[in-house]
């Protein structure tokens, strides 16, 4: 009670400053004019009688709001409507940011919520998909006479899961993880395919290339993460004919004669976590990789489109001739 009521008189301090000054004021101009003392000293002890009553009133009611608002902080989920009625405007203020504030925790918890389920989805079906190429390197390990061939492309298999959990974890931070120059398309794509040359060959995948000497500004790693990913899903999806990559302009494009991608799932192909038909056949897509892409071009302000039928094959074309324009 003696913390509350100091409390109260700090709170109240400088109306009692004004009170005592006005009184103050009172009383000398009383002097002055010769009032007599009874008088004056009657009328002091009524206003002090008044201040006292409304002090006390407004003190009780400063306990039980203070007592209520300590209530309230002590319950595990709190509610505004249990708060105390504003009795003033100011307050009436605080409680709308405070509503605010509330909205906007709950927003990011929901988020931050989303997100973290997301990516232990994410984890679970890497964590199945690794295990997949280990079983395999297991078993040849085990055989008499080991393929090596097999046993590599399995290896490479598992580099591929783990490049692509790291660059995941890493797009989350995507603008402090640039280095931003004038690079070679045509080196970019040649980097993507030489990294794929030994599934070109194993699965008998015809190649074509058209380089060019055109350069963009952009980050070389990425840029080449992006080719990257379009080469894996084209020879993901092509179980024979033709792989092109063309270096047109300021653009890189991708076609294959693979089965296509159907009507229906094509606007939503580089959605988060959607595999579409063909994912779902495959049973070993996670929905990341080409959504990665899009998410990487857009922050280094390129563009990324994809053209295709149902047993058509598919086209994709990486634009990195707009004005470099990074976003967060």
């Amino acid at each position: 009670m003696i913390r509350l009521a100091g409390a109260y008189l700090r709170k109240c301090r400088k109306v009692i400053g004004v009170y005592i000054g006005i009184t103050a004021i009172f009383l000398i101009v009383f002097f002055l004019s010769s009032v007599p003392v009874d008088t004056v000293q009657y009328a002091a002890f009524l206003s002090a009688v008044l201040m006292l009553f409304a002090g006390v009133f407004d003190f009780a009611d400063f306990v039980r709001r203070s007592g209520k608002l300590h209530d309230i902080s002590k319950q595990e989920q709190m509610e505004f409507d249990s708060l105390p009625k504003p009795r003033e405007r100011i307050e009436e203020q605080y409680q709308e940011l405070l509503v605010r504030l509330e909205a906007c925790r709950r927003e990011l918890e929901s988020e931050s919520a989303i997100n973290y389920q997301e990516m232990m989805d994410y984890y679970t079906l890497w964590a199945h998909q690794i295990k997949t190429p280990i079983a395999v390197m297991k078993l040849l390990n085990q055989s008499d006479q080991m393929d090596r061939r097999a046993m590599e492309a399995e290896l490479f298999k598992t580099e591929q899961y783990v490049e692509m959990v790291l660059s995941y974890l890493r797009a989350g931070n995507l603008g402090s993880d640039l280095v931003l120059q004038y690079y070679s398309l045509e080196e970019i794509a040649k980097k993507a395919i030489r990294k794929y040359s030994s599934l070109f060959i194993l699965k008998k995948i015809e190649l074509e290339f058209r380089p060019s000497k055109a350069e963009v500004l952009t980050d070389e790693r990425w840029a080449v993460f992006v080719v990257e990913q379009i080469l894996s899903n084209a020879l993901k999806y092509t179980k024979a004919g033709k792989i092109s990559v063309l270096v047109n302009g300021d653009s890189i494009i991708v076609r294959d004669t693979g089965i296509g991608i159907s009507r229906e799932d094509l606007p939503r192909v580089m959605e988060k976590g959607f595999t579409g038909y063909n994912g779902r056949q495959d049973r070993k897509s996670t929905g990341i990789g080409l959504y990665l892409c899009k998410k990487i071009m857009k922050k280094l302000g390129h563009l990324i489109e994809i053209e295709s039928e149902a047993g058509s094959g598919t086209t994709v074309i990486l634009d990195f001739g707009r004005d470099l324009e990074i976003t967060e």
